[in-house]
């Protein structure tokens, strides 16, 4: 895949790089049906758009539960997330 990014795009690559990875990223890999971003963080990517629509859907609800989730609590419920997802990344990386 970075290769044929590289190759369409030879003489601006540099520019357009971080577009690429930010996609990359995000996109679910056949291997792990994981995102990069899903196995790192323990979540699903929420990129701007969709906070953005998720905070009109339900009249700033997003920002309520930021504003009062404790770092404890946040922290807890990150590292169960990443033990989960990691558990199912290597069994769907055996298939």
């Amino acid at each position: 895949m970075i290769r044929k990014f590289w190759n369409v795009h030879e003489r601006n690559w540099d520019e357009l790089i971080d577009f690429f990875l930010y996609a990359l990223r995000e996109s679910k890999h056949d291997s792990t049906q994981f995102s990069p971003f899903e196995l790192l963080m323990g979540k699903k990517f929420s990129g701007p758009h969709f906070l953005q629509r998720s905070s009109w859907e339900n009249n700033g609800l997003a920002e309520h539960e930021l504003r009062t989730t404790s770092t404890a609590k946040y922290m807890q419920e990150l590292t169960r997330k990443l033990q989960i997802v990691r558990a199912e990344a290597v069994q769907n990386d055996k298939r």
